[in-house]
């Protein structure tokens, strides 16, 4: 995965904590434990989830991250409204900063969907490799109990396009094409389940393998 520091989005999280920490110094010192605090907090949370989040090992995982990310971002700019109507804060600043806060919440969405999409291209791939295997095993078990080869060769042909399309899959990955990923899986499954149960019929059940 890209190094966190590396991401456009935290970049622009990490100076949106930067600038929270420099207007709530000015704040009063009875607030030093509520709202500056809170803000504050708030304010850090976003660019380390996002940290956290790039280091953990399932892109799942990194879903989350980022979503408690966009939580922080939202409780941020409701308080710095609050900051503001409180009169905590100068109105001009107050607007710089919630718009920055909206333009990082856009990033922030965008980029978790692209890591969910990711991730349904991966689970995609998985069971169009696992259906294609389990294809390919029965017919092996099949040709292994001399089944005729015209009966094996539309199943045959299903493995053939299986392939095919899992290569095409993983072209689209390298691509970064998530949403022809997940239709190509999509199209090819349904006929090498098909397929498989064609095989297992056709197979007496003296020569099939016991799981």
């Amino acid at each position: 995965m890209q190094r966190f520091t590396d991401l456009r989005v935290w970049q622009r999280s990490h100076a949106l904590a930067l600038d929270v920490y420099r207007i709530t110094a000015t704040f009063p010192k009875s607030e030093q434990f509520g709202i500056v605090s809170q803000v504050r907090r708030a304010a850090v949370s976003i660019a380390s989830n996002i940290a956290e989040g790039a280091k953990r090992q399932s892109r799942r995982e990194y879903v989350r991250f980022l979503n408690v990310a966009e939580g922080s971002l939202a409780e941020t700019e409701s308080l710095l409204r609050l900051c503001r109507d409180l009169g905590f804060a100068d109105d001009g600043v107050v607007g710089v900063l919630v718009k920055e806060s909206e333009d990082i919440s856009r990033m922030l969405h965008g980029f978790r969907r692209t890591v969910e999409r990711r991730v349904e291209a991966d689970r995609a791939t998985s069971a169009l490799v696992a259906a294609l295997a389990a294809l390919q095993a029965r017919l092996k078990t099949a040709e292994t109990a001399r089944i005729p080869a015209r009966t094996l060769a539309g199943p045959k042909n299903a493995a053939a396009d299986g392939d095919r399309r899992l290569q095409e899959a993983r072209a689209a990955m390298e691509r970064g094409d998530y949403a022809s990923v997940v239709s190509t899986a999509s199209a090819a499954l349904p006929r090498l389940a098909d397929a498989e149960r064609q095989v297992i019929a056709a197979v007496p059940p003296i020569a099939r393998p016991r799981h």
